[in-house]
């Protein structure tokens, strides 16, 4: 019975890793995609009526105008889209925020410098340098870290 409940932990402890570790990357993702959003808004503000002239129309509709009327709704299609998955992401990224905020300043600042925030020296021996700790301190207090966020998300 407490193998079972090990291996659910570790496979918890994972989980929460990977999300942590997720983090920088949905604020990457969530800039990607208003950029896109702005990009085809700008798609379709180029959109204008086409101009009126004496010259015979042949039978294709090859008009400029024409082609992004038609593209005009997979476009707000993708903009609906884009807006979910910032959605989906901020959230996300609350709620880790908000599970982060549950702990004390040690866990807080182990966490967010191995984490939260991409920094080419994530070493606990760095950090503990950085902070003022022993090397040992850092460790616990990430691994309790690890199990309140466990328990909170």
């Amino acid at each position: 019975m407490d193998e079972i409940k090990m291996e659910v932990e570790q496979a918890r402890r994972a989980w929460v890793i990977r999300r942590l570790r997720e983090y920088p990357h949905l604020k990457t993702r969530i800039n990607f995609a208003q950029k896109t959003i702005n990009d085809l808004l700008r798609g379709v503000d180029g959109l204008k009526s086409p101009v009126p002239s004496d010259m015979p129309h042949s039978y294709s509709p090859s008009d400029r105008t024409y082609n992004q009327a038609l593209r005009l709704q997979d476009t707000y299609k993708q903009v609906i889209d884009l807006e979910r998955e910032i959605e989906a992401d901020k959230a996300e990224i609350k709620i880790i925020d908000s599970a982060i905020q549950e702990l004390n300043p040690t866990e807080r600042f182990v966490i967010e410098n191995r984490y939260i925030r991409p920094a080419s020296q994530k070493y606990y021996r760095v950090l503990a340098r950085n902070k003022g700790y022993a090397e040992s301190t850092l460790k616990n207090a990430h691994t309790s870290a690890i199990k309140k966020i466990s328990r909170i998300l």
